[in-house]
């Protein structure tokens, strides 16, 4: 199913001797995605992933690759926190943590966290990734951020204290997104422009507004 499976460890990796193995993981997510083949699985270590360990951001995945920590606990103690500048082709200058497009497959069991003041945790570009059981907490403007013509899954994951919205949908998208919680987020789900949501199984709670 994968081409090739990469392993990162902040704390016990190695981005100029490792090799990406079990037994010798990069220690940054910036390295596994600049050597990763299509249908690359990149699996991470419990850490903090953030530019003291040595990342640069925005993380940019395409070519089918997935990024995976622990979906089962919701990315707990997998922490990935910092900001950079993207530009989107609908969106223009954004303020970005983690960027999928070009067939980017998804980010399972993260916890991101983008504390600019109109930060988007995880910025999906005209792509239809899996994003699934993960943790959204504390991003300045937004944990999910789906944009053009993208039709993503987001399912099983916890949207907490995001100053924005939870998800925000724009241009054409029909994202699914299906048994999440969204608790004390600004705007739990908004649909903007010609998007076109599916909304399953979804919990809000004390947020300003719902959906």
């Amino acid at each position: 199913q994968y081409s090739q499976i990469i392993y990162v460890d902040p704390r016990m990796g190695n981005d100029q001797n490792g090799q990406g193995s079990q037994q010798s993981p990069f220690k940054t997510i910036t390295q596994a995605l600049m050597i990763a083949q299509p249908k690359s699985l990149i699996i991470l270590n419990s850490g903090t992933y953030n530019e003291q360990s040595g990342e640069n951001f925005p993380l940019v995945i395409k070519q089918e690759v997935t990024i995976q920590g622990k979906p089962k606990l919701q990315g707990r103690n997998i922490k990935i926190e910092g900001n950079g500048f993207f530009v989107s082709p609908t969106a223009a200058g954004q303020n970005v943590t983690i960027a999928l497009m070009n067939k980017a497959a998804g980010v399972m069991g993260v916890t991101v966290t983008n504390l600019h003041q109109r930060g988007h945790g995880i910025w999906i570009e005209s792509a239809n990734p899996i994003i699934h059981g993960n943790t959204l907490v504390r991003n300045g403007n937004t944990g999910v951020s789906v944009n053009g013509k993208s039709a993503p899954v987001i399912s099983n994951n916890y949207f907490y204290n995001n100053t924005g919205n939870g998800v925000l949908v724009y241009g054409t998208s029909k994202p699914r997104v299906e048994n999440n919680e969204f608790h004390r987020t600004g705007y739990g789900v908004s649909a903007v422009q010609n998007s076109a949501p599916i909304l399953i199984g979804n919990t809000f709670r004390d947020n300003r507004i719902g959906v």
